[in-house]
């Protein structure tokens, strides 16, 4: 059986890309990185996103 992958949190996004957690959050604000929220406070980055 073939899951989709699981979404990023943007710590792992940020260690993924050699940036601080601050840059991939302000990204998120300003639109440039799709992501979505669980429980209406956790931030979640598709793979698709990051890649």
């Amino acid at each position: 059986m073939n899951l989709p992958p699981r979404p990023l949190l943007p710590k792992h996004v940020a260690e993924r890309w050699g940036c601080s957690e601050r840059t991939v959050r302000n990204m998120i604000r300003a639109g440039r990185l799709k992501h979505f929220r669980l429980g209406g406070r956790l931030l979640r980055i598709p793979l698709s996103a990051v890649e």
